[in-house]
């Protein structure tokens, strides 16, 4: 069952980019994730993907509004994600290449599916907005 401390430990470790405590602790075995740019099946390609995606890329999660359902079994949050490319990566929302210090400002909502043992099932991601691009410095 999601409460809302849980679900903001679970920001705070995805905002730390531990991916092996994210994955570990807040996701099921047999985990569902959609996002506008993949679908994965499992922790064990989850964690692949979110430690290749942020080789050069740094996220932060601000969470703008949560509703978890009575029974905790669904959570709908409404985030602003910035996304700052530590080097060159593709993995930045938006067209092309980022370079070191490009930044992308996204708004999001991210619907998670949690069993009775808390951990996260299901995770869909939407953009509720276009990526907005800027630039560190």
């Amino acid at each position: 069952m999601m409460d809302l401390a849980r679900y903001l430990r679970h920001v705070a470790a995805f905002n730390g980019q531990d991916w092996d405590l994210v994955h570990r602790e807040f996701y099921a075995e047999d985990i569902r994730v959609r996002f506008p740019v993949a679908t994965l099946t499992g922790r064990a390609e989850s964690l692949a993907w979110f430690r290749t995606a942020h080789e050069a890329l740094f996220e932060v999660l601000v969470p703008k509004g949560v509703r978890i359902s009575p029974d905790g079994g669904e959570t709908v949050a409404d985030l602003a994600v910035r996304f700052v490319a530590l080097d060159d990566t593709d993995f930045i929302p938006g067209p092309g290449t980022a370079r070191a210090g490009d930044t992308a400002d996204v708004a999001m909502r991210a619907t998670y599916l949690s069993g009775v043992d808390g951990l996260i099932t299901h995770l869909d991601v939407d953009f509720t907005g276009p990526p907005v691009p800027g630039r560190i410095g």
